[in-house]
């Protein structure tokens, strides 16, 4: 009976002690924010990510700590609950100790409200120093590369400028491809290229197939998957949806387009410039059409509603729009704007994406003969 009691203890301890290890505990000192003030842990490559809080916790003094679930290495965001932003970011792993300090700072633009951190330091976490070494020092790098060449010039539109603008993001290619190809082996490949890469075509398949199985198959290796080759919706039952128009009002999307043939989902934003040049075309293409049975609901990704609005205003789009409060960007893959796509509006099925001016214009005409 004795050995069975100490072989139950030694069992909860050796429990306890996997649980203990399968998580990071972070000390963070962040001034500049009151007590509390909830923080929220997030898997990160971005500074933007979308990704669910895994853990949080409330500033006392200055101070808290957050206990991070995790398996294998992450790279961890900490925001402020209810703004974008990060306060502090490091890489950890399992069973690390790291202590952070950071001073918060706060910025509002017309995209919305957002947290900074500035002089951030990590100790104690050997994946933050692995971390730089590989990746943000050369980031850093370049930064001050930019900040030269930019700085050196008052007319951007001289033959020197551009250039020099042109060597610059040849060196910035030649870096990031280095440090993928240089990682190919493990996680940190693929990771580099979440962290470093702005958007993704297919033309990073090439870059995707030089990394190792391992490496291919681990948490970032399958995110970077994703992201080249973003599953594409054609043939499949349009994502339904429901947008918040400029007065408040919630539109049910198949409520709108109930009568009509086909519809176009534009996803933009006010702060695009590419998504603003594309607005004559739609304008053109709905002129055309809206009378042989086409509508277009435009889903604005900004985050403020007074820069929507305002853009609203200026371009005065003739079909219904919405800004997107409830992921809808996220049920259709969006991984850049402007993005469109087309839905037959009888049957539900999505029958075109990724088209624009005249290949888009002539393909709404077909649809519509």
């Amino acid at each position: 009976m004795n050995i069975m009691k100490k072989l139950s203890a030694l069992l909860i301890a050796f429990s306890a002690c996997v649980a203990v290890n399968a998580q990071s505990v972070v000390s963070l000192k962040i001034s500049g924010l009151p007590d509390g003030t909830e923080i929220e842990a997030v898997y990160a490559y971005t500074h933007q990510s979308k990704e669910p809080a895994v853990a949080e916790a409330k500033v006392m003094n200055g101070q808290c700590v957050v206990t991070v679930p995790m398996d294998e290495p992450r790279y961890v965001g900490f925001k402020v609950k209810g703004y974008d932003g990060y306060v502090a970011q490091l890489m950890t792993d399992k069973g690390e100790t790291p202590k952070v300090t950071a001073a918060a700072g706060k910025n509002v633009t017309d995209r919305g409200t957002y947290y900074y951190g500035s002089d951030v330091k990590v100790v104690n976490s050997p994946l933050e120093a692995e971390y730089i070494s590989k990746i943000d020092a050369k980031r850093k790098y370049l930064d001050i590369l930019y900040e030269a060449f930019h700085n050196g010039y008052t007319d951007m539109k001289s033959v020197g400028y551009v250039t020099a603008e042109k060597k610059f993001f040849t060196e910035v290619e030649k870096t990031y491809k280095a440090i993928a190809a240089d990682n190919k082996d493990s996680w940190w490949g693929p990771f580099s290229m979440l962290a470093l890469y702005s958007y993704f075509t297919e033309e990073n398949a090439a870059d995707w197939a030089q990394f190792s199985t391992e490496a291919q198959q681990s948490y970032y290796g399958q995110l970077l998957k994703k992201k080249i080759s973003p599953e594409g919706l054609i043939g499949k039952d349009y994502p339904k949806f429901s947008f918040t128009d400029a007065k408040g009002k919630v539109n049910e999307a198949a409520k709108t387009v109930k009568g009509k043939k086909i519809f176009l989902v534009d996803f933009w934003a006010s702060w695009c410039v590419p998504c603003r040049k594309e607005i004559p075309n739609l304008k053109s293409i709905y002129a055309a059409n809206s009378k042989k049975g086409l509508e277009i609901i435009s889903v604005s990704i900004d985050k403020s509603e007074a820069a929507w609005k305002k853009a609203l205003e200026k371009e005065n789009l003739p079909w219904p729009n919405g800004i997107n409060k409830s992921g809808v960007d996220d049920l259709y893959h969006v991984q850049a704007i402007p993005a469109i796509f087309i839905v037959d509006a009888v049957t539900g099925k999505v029958i075109g994406e990724n088209l624009r001016g005249e290949e888009l214009a002539a393909k709404v005409a077909d649809l519509l003969k």
